[in-house]
């Protein structure tokens, strides 16, 4: 009997890694061609790569010609009136909408504008995920209105705002895991 438990979590082990090796592989395919510009600006803004990565995959699914219903555009999804103001900001000269189309300029734009969230907000990722979806003055206004939002996600009153901070978050997660196992499997293929 004991032998049968053994086999059972030997195989069960090994599924688990024969599937997440499959979804990292994924993972790096849809990520490589932005790694640079994800590191670089996480870094300039003091964020996570993974909360970026997390953000593009959930926002645009990793598509840098993606096009809401609303008219946000590129990886992050940046809204052209938001794109104009963060431009002004880091002194972009000759800016115009399409610019959101080319993955550095969206990317550096994405994480400064979350950055600016976290800072608005007290660094609550919560809070700066929903204003990034459903705006600032709506998630200030919530916070005026029921305090509690700040540690209750079941208090944010757009369904598609609170979906979209619970999918970011778990895409967070993931992205973090993922990163540990590439440093995992780097250090384990080391002579």
């Amino acid at each position: 009997m004991k032998i049968k438990k053994i086999h059972v979590f030997v195989f069960l082990v090994g599924t688990f890694f024969l599937s997440a090796s499959a979804g990292f592989a994924c993972y790096i395919a849809k990520i490589a061609p932005y790694t640079d510009a994800i590191n670089r600006y996480a870094a300039q803004n003091n964020i996570s790569p993974a909360l970026i990565k997390a953000m593009i995959k959930v926002e645009s699914k990793f598509r840098p010609d993606a096009v809401s219903h609303r008219g946000a555009r590129g990886l992050m999804q940046i809204m052209p009136r938001t794109g104009r103001e963060i431009a002004a900001n880091l002194n972009i000269e000759n800016y115009n909408d399409d610019m959101l189309f080319d993955p550095e300029i969206n990317i550096r734009f994405g994480a400064y504008y979350i950055r600016r969230l976290l800072d608005l907000f007290g660094g609550n990722l919560s809070l700066a995920l929903a204003a990034y979806n459903a705006g600032m003055g709506n998630v200030g206004r919530w916070k005026r209105e029921t305090p509690m939002i700040a540690v209750d996600l079941s208090k944010i009153p757009f369904q598609e705002t609170k979906a979209y901070v619970k999918n970011v978050r778990r895409a967070y997660k993931f992205y973090e895991g993922a990163e540990k196992l590439r440093r995992l499997l780097t250090l384990t293929s080391k002579p």
